[in-house]
């Protein structure tokens, strides 16, 4: 479609649209998705992070980490079951689980260095986090994951607010 001005000679009709869905507020409400508080009162400790958890994160890292692209589109739809079932692990549990293990952290070497493995694992990570960052849990979980990785917090709040989170794994990696 070309972006050419209307003949002077034609007339503009502007209709006036209704939208009762808009005025509707409980049909509004039906059609976006407010997510529950978090309570921010259980300790990191106590966040959710089971053994299966652990299992599910340790097997995603050592597949994206030890596989090559044309493997992992063949997996895709295996790994994204995965991924959809850690989510509801705090992403600082989720980075907690990589960075306390050796082999994971050097396969997120492996992801960082490429970009096919790169964008989609911060793609999932960097969602979290930006969640988290507006639920509040960052701040109040911030202390005791850094103790649990041996992190700065300053370092890594800065990343996090800056939404540098390719500079945050690569920070956590050389720790």
């Amino acid at each position: 479609m070309f972006d050419i001005p209307m003949p002077y000679n034609q007339s503009m009709h502007f209709y006036q649209v209704s939208m009762p869905l808009v005025q509707n507020n409980f049909i509004l409400a039906s059609i976006v998705k407010i997510p529950p508080k978090q309570d921010l009162s259980i300790p990191y400790s106590k966040l959710r992070c089971t053994e299966t958890d652990r299992a599910k994160i340790t097997e995603l890292i050592t597949c994206m980490g030890t596989m090559g692209k044309l493997t992992l589109l063949t997996k895709k739809k295996h790994l994204t079951r995965i991924g959809d079932d850690v989510r509801p692990v705090h992403p600082f549990q989720f980075l907690g689980v990589i960075y306390t293990n050796p082999n994971l952290k050097n396969y997120m070497l492996e992801i960082l260095d490429d970009f096919f493995k790169r964008t989609n694992f911060l793609e999932g990570l960097g969602g979290r986090l930006d969640a988290e960052l507006i639920k509040g849990s960052v701040d109040r979980y911030l202390e005791d994951f850094c103790m649990q990785v041996n992190a700065a917090p300053d370092e890594v709040k800065a990343y996090i607010i800056s939404k540098d989170y390719k500079g945050l794994l690569t920070y956590l990696c050389q720790l």
